[in-house]
C-alpha cells in the first residue's frame, strides 16, 4: 500500500494527504504545484528554527551601510552581484524553512518579517541623533534596491509575500520612512538608458505627460542649443551619470509623489519660466541647484 504523506499546502495552508510515491502534486484547494519533499519537511519543522533564521536576516543589511554610494551606472551591477553571492545561501535557507512551515508560506513569511524587524529595531534603538536618520536611509537603500530585488531574482517561493510583508512591518516601525521594493532588471536597465532631461522626464511621466510634451521639448532644445554652445558639454556628461541614480533613489527610497511635487514647484516651473523669458543663464543656475540639492540629499 502506498505511503500517505500528511501535511499542509505551503501556499494556502490547507490540510492535504498525498501519495508518497509522487514527486510533485497540485494542491486540491489552490492548484499550486509543490514538491513532495516540502510536505515531508513539515514533519521536522520547528517554529523556533524559523525564528532563528529570521533573526539572522538583519545581517544582510548591517554590513552594507554605504550601498547608496554604489547606485550609479558603473557600480550597481557588480555591487549587486557581490551582495547576491554573500547572502543568497541564507535567503534560500529561510525560503526552504518558510516553504515547509505547516502554517503556509504567507503566514510563515509574515512571522519572518516580524522577527526580522523586531531584531533590526532593537539595534536601531541604540543609535541616536543625526546618525539615526542617516542609518534609516542607508537601510532603506539596502532593502529597496538590494534585498527585495534579490529575493525576486532568486525566484524564492516567499519572494512576493516577503516584499509585501517586510514593507508593512517596516512602516509599522517607521511610518515616516517609506520605501518601495525594487526589481533588479528594471533598476539595472534604468542605468543603461540615457537622456539629459532624465529627472524632468521622470517628473512628467509621473504626472502622466507624454515624452514629447511642450516642456520636455523646451528643455531638450535648451540642452542641444544654448547650453551646449555655452560650455555645457561637461555639465551634460555629469548629468548623464548622476540623473539615473537620483531618480532611482527618489522612487524607491522616498515618497515619489512628494519628491516630484517638490521638483515641479521648486525647480521645473522656474526653469520653464526662465526659458520663456529667454533668461538662459537663470535656467541653467536653477537646474544646477536642483541637481546639487538632490545629490546632497541622496548620494552624500
Amino acid at each position: 500500500m502506498t505511503e500517505k504523506i500528511v501535511g499542509n499546502c505551503p501556499h494556502c495552508g490547507k490540510r492535504l494527504e498525498i501519495p508518497g510515491d509522487l514527486q510533485e502534486f497540485s494542491c486540491l484547494y489552490c492548484g499550486q504545484r509543490t514538491h513532495i519533499d516540502l510536505l515531508r519537511a513539515q514533519e521536522s519543522f520547528r517554529e523556533e528554527d524559523l525564528r532563528e533564521l529570521a533573526s539572522q536576516l538583519p545581517q544582510t543589511l548591517r554590513e552594507h551601510s554605504e550601498l547608496f554610494k554604489h547606485m550609479n551606472r558603473q557600480d550597481y551591477v557588480p555591487t549587486f552581484e557581490a551582495y547576491e553571492k554573500e547572502h543568497s545561501v541564507l535567503l534560500r535557507r529561510v525560503d526552504l524553512a518558510v516553504s515547509s512551515a505547516p502554517m503556509g508560506v504567507n503566514d510563515a513569511t509574515r512571522l519572518v518579517c516580524q522577527v526580522f524587524m523586531d531584531t533590526l529595531s532593537k539595534d536601531l534603538k541604540e543609535v541616536k541623533g543625526r546618525r539615526s536618520s542617516q542609518l534609516l536611509y542607508e537601510l532603506k537603500v539596502a532593502i529597496a534596491l538590494f534585498l527585495t530585488p534579490l529575493v525576486r531574482k532568486l525566484n524564492l517561493r516567499m519572494a512576493e509575500p516577503f516584499r509585501k510583508e517586510l514593507h508593512s512591518c517596516w512602516m509599522e516601525h517607521y511610518p515616516n520612512e517609506n520605501w518601495t521594493a525594487g526589481d533588479y532588471d528594471q533598476i539595472a536597465g534604468g542605468f543603461r538608458r540615457k537622456g539629459l532631461c532624465f529627472i524632468t522626464t521622470a517628473t512628467c511621466a509621473h504626472e502622466g505627460k507624454p515624452d514629447d510634451c511642450a516642456e520636455l521639448t523646451a528643455f531638450r532644445a535648451f540642452r542641444d542649443g544654448w547650453l551646449l554652445e555655452n560650455g555645457g558639454a561637461e555639465l551634460i556628461r555629469e548629468y548623464y551619470d548622476i540623473a539615473p541614480s537620483l531618480v532611482t533613489l527618489m522612487e524607491h527610497c522616498d515618497t515619489a509623489d512628494r519628491c516630484y511635487e517638490e521638483i515641479r514647484c521648486r525647480w521645473l516651473e522656474p526653469c520653464l519660466e526662465a526659458l520663456e523669458k529667454q533668461e538662459y543663464s537663470a535656467c541653467k543656475a536653477c537646474y544646477m541647484d536642483m541637481v546639487l540639492t538632490l545629490k546632497e540629499r541622496y548620494l552624500q
